[in-house]
């Protein structure tokens, strides 16, 4: 009978831990949805779908534009940047400034962040990296 309850628990103990953890990342945003991102030629545009990120009218979302330069051993550079809306256009020119050199390839992912100050930790889901057509 003594083992029952140490298997009961156990299992108690298991089951709110679970409970804890998906609490604790309940208030995290899932991804937005349909992001695009194109090159004209001079400026990097992303755009992306607000109702598939689960919140009307977010706050901000972030971008991230990874940019890839032609050297001897390719290097990346991460370029950050905050956006009101559900579109952030970047000019290549500022991306390609940073180093000197032309940038080959940019990707970007975006994520919903909270609102002010107090949120926690902005671990948001990123969606997956999508290709701007940079060459």
């Amino acid at each position: 009978m003594k083992n029952k309850h140490l298997k009961l628990a156990a299992v108690l103990a298991v089951t709110l831990s679970l409970g804890v953890t998906t609490t604790v990342y309940a208030n995290h945003f899932p991804a937005p949805g349909n992001l695009t991102c194109n090159f004209d030629g001079t400026d990097i545009t992303a755009d992306w779908d607000a109702s598939n990120d689960g919140v009307t009218d977010a706050p901000k979302y972030g971008g991230d534009f990874v940019a890839t330069y032609p050297t001897d051993d390719p290097q990346t550079f991460d370029f950050s940047v905050f956006a009101p809306d559900t579109e952030v256009t970047v000019a290549l020119s500022d991306l390609n400034s940073i180093n000197g050199e032309t940038a080959v390839s940019v990707e970007v992912t975006v994520k919903t962040l909270h609102p002010g100050q107090g949120q926690g930790r902005q671990n948001s889901v990123v969606s997956g990296p999508v290709d701007c057509g940079v060459v």
